[in-house]
């Protein structure tokens, strides 16, 4: 815990990239009991019941549509769409007073990535790039749904990477070294590009 928080520190003023490893059994054991409680959120409830919960207030077959959405029609909708998820980052930067370079050695996302985004309204990031964003960002559980929506993502109660993600975020740990800890114990995609 010790060495990932100093990494995570240092990383901020710091352009390098530093990788763990694990040399022994011994060593990936006591990791693994760091995130033990990680575990047992991810096992709190079957992804039926889950899924259930968090699709209670949807219609059948689809997600909501805004009623004003529904007068328009699909030429109006395409002609005028909403902020793109590469405006949304800029903004949340701007709004939460931190620097470009702040946020993307927060998100573990190197210089040259960040400036293809930078250079492009319409990126397209991968999931975790954009879950890398929102906890750089240090955006709630709803900030971080509404960010991913507007790269095409979700984050589901039936996939562990999600759950993983969700579970530091409601507990406000938003250090990519230590989710990537969890995610690499339980065979998850890591974050960053």
């Amino acid at each position: 815990k010790i060495a990932i928080s100093v990494f995570s520190e240092h990383l901020l003023t710091s352009d390098i990239r530093i990788i763990l490893v694990v040399f022994d059994e011994e060593a990936f054991v006591l990791s693994g009991k760091i995130f033990s409680d990680v575990e047992a959120f991810i096992d709190g409830g079957t992804v039926a019941d889950r899924t259930k919960e968090e699709y209670a207030n949807c219609p059948p077959g689809g997600g909501m549509i805004r009623k004003k959405e529904k007068e328009k029609s699909l030429e109006e909708l395409v002609k005028k769409p909403g902020e793109t998820w590469q405006e949304s980052l800029f903004r949340l930067i701007d709004e939460r007073g931190l620097t470009d370079t702040e946020v993307y050695k927060r998100a573990n996302v190197d210089r040259k990535l960040f400036s293809k985004i930078r250079s492009n309204r319409e990126y397209q990031p991968k999931k975790s790039t954009a879950v890398s964003f929102a906890l750089s960002l240090g955006l709630d559980i709803d900030e971080t749904r509404e960010f991913l929506s507007k790269a095409g993502y979700a984050l589901s109660r039936g996939n562990r990477f999600d759950l993983i993600v969700e579970y530091f975020i409601g507990r406000g740990v938003y250090d990519p070294y230590t989710i990537n800890l969890a995610l690499f114990e339980h065979g998850q995609q890591l974050l960053g590009a």
